[in-house]
């Protein structure tokens, strides 16, 4: 279900963005230049990244020789292949040095991996110094909601790139979407590997998306405090890692792609293949492949997994979807069924505990009334 709107979203948008004439197309993007110029996260990153547009999507030139003129580090992104892994952020010299890169098919400047010297170019992800991500997309909300190409790319190494900050204790790069005004929506949809972005810029303004994650979460606060109490109280909700990442596939990939991606991973993780001191480990990663091809090979699994985020048997068993139908997003309709279940165990077990403490004593004097009807002692 979330794929079909999002494939239908693309469809809508992309027929809006071909209607709006290149001119306006030019004038949104100069002035929305200037907004993230005048930003201070941009003047103070000494390192960011930037795309090279397609036709339609907000034009980066500005930026980019706003960011040379200040002596930035500028890294510009390369794809290297199909899979969601297959994204590289390359450092470009100068304007020149993007100037001179060849076009791939969709006539984007497509950043050799060696630079002119014949030296590898620097990758983002191998270093600590890239403070600002400035990302393309097909539509935003003012949440920091991002609907890409259905690829992966960008959230799959956003993902890297946090990971590997966080390995380095290192604060993760802050994320900007450029969105031209037909781009931005009241509501994009979104599954539960899609990140989320600190702020976007519109020709207009920019939304500081960071502090409304701190708004809205200060808002359910009552429904997260009830959902940490029922977890605590019934240790059942237990979150693992995407299903997509564990095959290192993105979430548009083909039946045949992920059967490919788990022919691989299930060789690599085979038990019968390792050591007698990484058989345990490689075990458990083999089982969590298994798992995640088994429900992403299955079609009405699929689609349960990208709209619910449900993975696992007792999930599927117990699935009722005209009940969870009620809510939009995987993240509303898990906080509701927290809360709703919260509610129920905070309200119901204090009942239960006083209803025992009242009859306790109802049923000693009860025993010692028998005793004194037959005439006898009881101790």
């Amino acid at each position: 279900m979330a794929a079909s709107l999002k494939k239908e979203l693309r469809r809508r948008i992309g027929a809006m963005l071909k209607a709006l004439p290149d001119a306006e197309v030019a004038e949104q993007s100069r002035r929305l230049a200037e907004q993230v110029c005048a930003l201070p996260e941009f003047s103070q990153a000494r390192a960011v990244s930037v795309y090279l547009e397609m036709p339609k999507e907000v034009a980066t030139l500005a930026l980019l020789e706003a960011a040379f003129a200040a002596n930035k580090k500028v890294f510009v992104p390369k794809i290297t292949g199909r899979s969601a892994e297959d994204l590289k952020m390359l450092q470009a010299q100068s304007m020149q040095d993007i100037r001179s890169f060849p076009k791939d098919k969709w006539q984007i400047p497509d950043p050799p991996l060696l630079s002119d010297s014949g030296a590898p170019r620097d990758d983002a992800v191998q270093g600590s110094e890239l403070e600002l991500v400035l990302l393309p997309g097909v539509a935003f909300d003012r949440r920091g909601g991002r609907l890409g190409h259905g690829k992966g790319y960008y959230d799959c190494f956003l993902r890297r790139l946090a990971e590997h900050y966080a390995e380095i204790g290192h604060p993760p790069p802050t994320t900007i979407g450029l969105c031209l005004t037909p781009q931005l929506l009241e509501q994009v949809p979104l599954a539960a590997h899609d990140r989320m972005l600190d702020m976007v810029a519109t020709p207009t303004e920019v939304i500081r998306c960071r502090s409304l994650h701190l708004g809205t979460s200060i808002m359910i606060g009552k429904r997260v405090l009830f959902g940490a109490l029922c977890l605590l109280l019934c240790a059942t909700a237990v979150f693992g890692q995407d299903l997509y990442e564990l095959l290192g596939v993105s979430s548009s990939a083909t039946s045949s792609q992920m059967k490919r991606a788990y022919r691989k991973m299930s060789l690599k993780y085979h038990p019968d293949k390792q050591t007698e001191e990484t058989r345990e480990v490689m075990k458990e990663e083999f089982v969590k492949i298994s798992n995640a091809y088994r429900v992403l090979s299955d079609p009405e699994r699929r689609e349960k997994y990208d709209v619910y985020g449900i993975a696992d048997d007792e999930g599927f068993a117990n699935f009722d979807e005209a009940a969870r139908f009620a809510s939009d997003g995987v993240e509303d309709s898990l906080m509701n069924w927290v809360g709703l279940v919260a509610v129920l165990a905070v309200g119901i077990i204090p009942i239960v505990i006083m209803q025992r403490n009242r009859t306790k004593p109802l049923k000693k004097r009860r025993e010692v009334d028998g005793c004194s009807s037959l005439g006898r002692t009881c101790s």
